[in-house]
């Protein structure tokens, strides 16, 4: 399943301390683990230790091989060439993986079924990077309505701050994916999102539109479980394609347990989890940052490229994506590119910029951002400086 002969005789190291990278360790003989992420430096899974991206200094260059097993493989190689550190991808050490899958160790404590779907889309990204002429997306948040069965103070979605919210019409919601898919020559993954995207009642038609779009690989719908999905409807979807992110409030949430119930009925694949590494991002600063700041915001941010659809608008994050819906930021052309827009355009917007107006009133959400208490409810909306949205003409 492993080809050793790339790894014969090097000190292995792991980029990357998530679900593929544990399970590669689990089948390989590693020292340690690396990743960008602060929050998780120290920890040690099957006394294998996390440590930053630094610690690469101070390894033997010479002997060490780091594999690679992130699907954000384009911010991570920079670093890695910059600090002269010898790399490989996931992608060219396993080979025939659907064959010998069932045969790992898997000591992660996830499913299989969830094992095979990250390292899926590991290896689906890493391929797709290599092909440097296309335009592929690893994975896009499609905003399917602005309604919550919470409220938040500190999402970083900014559901705290809407107002009126409302729920999307299918048509203005495919009208910007099926735009979008003409440009693209890949999707890993759709993330269908709110909100509470079961809170949209056309979320099964949307469903079933989207896995039948075949450059769109995987789709993911983020729900807190409160809206158990219809037995009925779930007989419509394809179990191929489709993976729920299932965040579990504890004593905030309802019907969690159904829900759970239902997806194992139902054999769809799932991961339960609680509320995840919140940082104080979900505020809109008062007074501007500098260019200089700005562009800092932007290269430490960790969330720049989790691009955001909301009808035929694709945005570089979910802050600017709802802090334009509600006018809490000032209207400006930068912060988004329109699907109908060329290909060249959408690529540029994708991979080009080193900044958006929006991040100077962005808070920032950097990797070693300070974790704060996550799900602390306010009974209304949270009251922000309105801005006057300008049509362009």
């Amino acid at each position: 399943m492993i080809n050793i002969s790339l790894l014969k005789d090097k000190e292995l190291y792991i980029y990357g301390y998530g679900v593929s990278g544990k399970w590669l360790s689990d089948n390989l003989n590693v020292k340690n683990f690396i990743d960008t992420d602060n929050k998780k430096w120290g920890n040690i899974y099957n006394g294998i230790e996390v440590k930053g991206p630094n610690y690469i200094n101070t390894i033997n260059k010479k002997e060490a091989l780091i594999i690679v097993t992130v699907v954000d493989i384009f911010d991570v190689i920079p670093l890695l060439n910059h600090l002269q550190a010898e790399w490989i991808p996931l992608s060219k050490i396993l080979i025939n993986f659907e064959d010998c899958f069932l045969e790992s160790s898997n000591n992660t404590g996830e499913s299989l079924d969830f094992i095979k779907y990250s390292i899926g889309t590991v290896l689906k990204c890493q391929n797709a990077y290599n092909q440097k002429e296309a335009f592929y997306l690893r994975s896009v948040d499609l905003v399917i309505t602005e309604k919550c069965t919470l409220k938040c103070k500190d999402c970083a979605n900014l559901m705290q701050f809407y107002e009126d919210p409302k729920t999307y019409e299918i048509d203005f919601i495919l009208k910007g994916i099926d735009e979008l898919i003409e440009k693209v020559d890949f999707i890993n993954e759709i993330r269908v999102i709110g909100g509470e995207p079961f809170l949209n009642k056309d979320i099964y038609s949307i469903l079933i539109h989207l896995s039948e779009i075949q450059k769109i690989h995987n789709i993911v719908i983020y729900t807190n479980g409160m809206i158990p999905p219809s037995k009925e409807k779930l007989l419509n979807l394809n179990k191929q394609k489709i993976v729920f992110s299932v965040t579990d409030y504890g004593e905030l949430g309802r019907n969690l347990d159904k829900t759970i119930q239902i997806l194992n009925e139902f054999n769809f694949p799932y991961r339960l989890h609680p509320p995840e590494h919140w940082t104080d991002s979900g505020r809109i600063l008062e007074k501007r940052l500098s260019v200089s700041d700005t562009k800092e915001n932007f290269a430490k941010c960790c969330g720049k490229n989790l691009y955001t659809l909301i009808g035929s608008k694709l945005y570089r994050c979910p802050f600017v994506a709802n802090a334009e819906q509600f006018n809490g930021i000032p209207s400006d052309r930068s912060n988004f590119v329109d699907t109908a827009d060329s290909k060249e355009n959408l690529k540029n917007y994708a991979y080009g910029l080193d900044s958006i107006d929006a991040c100077s009133l962005c808070p920032g959400r950097s990797f070693d951002a300070p974790l704060i208490k996550p799900a602390t409810q306010v009974k209304k909306p949270i009251s922000y400086t309105k801005h006057i949205k300008i049509e362009s003409i």
